[in-house]
């Protein structure tokens, strides 16, 4: 019990200025906003290796030249099924994008996809890579 009254006193001796006060870690990190847009596609068979290689080397190259574009991430389930998920300042920007380049991307990768791509979009509510803490509600 002393030692909490002691920390009360302690507390209690300083002005209450913020600037006097740490600032809790969630409150850190800058708020910043991203966006995410998350495109999911079957892949003929044997095709994975040729799919990865085509992002590396034609897809990505494009989509760092674009203005708002912030990263790729492509993930292979068992060289059956791809998701790409690229990173955006803003939504604005992800649908620039899709209205232009996308369809050159389409067609890149229309010998190694099966069907139509399922595309969905969202705001990133964390992310370490990104350094984005979560909002307060």
């Amino acid at each position: 019990m002393k030692r909490l009254a002691g920390f009360v006193t302690q507390l209690e001796s300083h002005p209450a200025k913020p600037d006097n006060f740490p600032v809790p870690i969630f409150r850190r990190k800058k708020e910043v906003t991203v966006f995410a847009r998350i495109v999911t596609m079957r892949l003929k068979p044997n095709t994975a290796s040729e799919f990865s290689q085509t992002i590396e080397k034609k897809i990505l190259p494009m989509l760092r030249k674009l203005k708002g574009f912030r990263d790729e991430i492509t993930l292979i389930t068992e060289g059956k099924e791809a998701v790409g998920i690229s990173f955006w300042d803003s939504k604005e920007q992800a649908e620039a994008y899709n209205n232009t380049n996308y369809p050159e991307v389409l067609r890149e990768l229309n010998r190694m996809v099966e069907g139509t791509p399922r595309i969905q979009t969202c705001d990133v509510a964390n992310s370490t890579i990104h350094n984005i803490a979560s909002r307060a509600a």
